[in-house]
């Protein structure tokens, strides 16, 4: 049986749209990712190993402002 668990990473903001964390066993998805995303990460001790995909709801500044070389 495959556990998993779902994790707000960043919460709704004036700037920015909640990032949402689904960890399974053996992978790791994310859903928006904005502009806090990497500091928000790195405060909560949570890290990118095993992430298998990132999922945009929508492809503008509040959900992607968080990927590199943006």
């Amino acid at each position: 049986m495959q556990t998993w668990s779902t994790t707000v990473v960043t919460p709704l903001s004036y700037d920015t749209d909640p990032a949402v964390l689904i960890t399974f066993d053996g992978a790791k998805y994310i859903f928006n990712v904005g502009e806090n995303t990497n500091r928000a990460f790195c405060q909560s001790q949570q890290n990118f190993r095993n992430m298998r995909g990132v999922f945009l709801t929508q492809v503008d500044s509040q959900r992607a402002g968080g990927l590199g070389g943006k």
